[in-house]
């Protein structure tokens, strides 16, 4: 069970799996930043396709039409087609999308960080992020299936309280850990409060459920994987 942020987490954690793994996995934040920027435009992930503006933030509303298909070894869901919504725009649009394949994650162990709200007012959201995360964490590993010629993921997850403080604590954490990339935060006010901290240390951020038109903002290291709110 789960609602709408499960979708758009998993797609981050994935999304910047792929960049790491195309990119030798660099910890150089602009090298991530401008391969997702590119790569998001042909994603197609759990949430649908995913495309983001030039601010890093996702354009479309997604409707998805999915089906069963055989694969070499099992069915799978496989995309058949989706309404996208363009915000700004008064109709919709038929797109005719077309699976590719996903980029193979290579040998090398990389860390990945997440500030989710555990407790307080966000804490509804933070525990469907934290079961994206989780859902996510279990492909990427089964994939593995331990297979030494594969990528591990090492993963940290810290509670931000819904407290934009306490968010900036924990990122200074996961920077002194050596974490590069943050899945998070989920709130609109701690990711204003952590945005220019990551900034001016090399960290990404991928934002799985704030929205706040105030932070749409070019050139920052910030993703965030739904749309602004009206």
């Amino acid at each position: 069970d789960g609602d709408q942020w499960i979708l758009p987490t998993w797609d981050a954690l994935w999304l910047y799996a792929i960049a790491l793994a195309e990119n030798d996995f660099t910890d150089d934040s602009i090298v991530i930043r401008d391969f997702i920027l590119k790569t998001a435009r042909r994603y197609l992930g759990i949430s649908a396709h995913l495309r983001l503006n030039e601010n890093g933030d996702r354009m479309y509303g997604d409707y998805a039409f999915y089906r069963v298909s055989k694969s070499a070894k099992d069915y799978i869901w496989d995309l058949a087609a989706s309404y996208n919504y363009v915000f700004g725009e008064e109709h919709f649009k038929f797109i005719d999308e077309s699976m590719e394949e996903s980029s193979e994650i290579r040998s090398g162990n990389f860390k990945v960080g997440a500030l989710i709200p555990l407790n307080g007012e966000g804490a509804i959201s933070g525990t469907s992020v934290r079961a994206g995360i989780q859902a996510a964490y279990d492909d990427i590993s089964k994939n593995r299936s331990g297979d030494e010629n594969v990528a591990s993921m090492e993963l940290f997850v810290e509670d931000t309280y819904s407290d934009a403080n306490i968010a900036l604590e924990k990122l200074e954490i996961l920077d002194e850990l050596g974490v590069k990339v943050v899945i998070g935060p989920c709130l609109s006010q701690e990711l204003e409060n952590i945005r220019e901290y990551a900034k001016q240390n090399g960290i990404t951020l991928i934002s799985p459920a704030s929205d706040a038109p105030s932070l749409a903002v070019a050139d920052d290291s910030v993703f965030r994987f739904v749309p602004n709110a009206v």
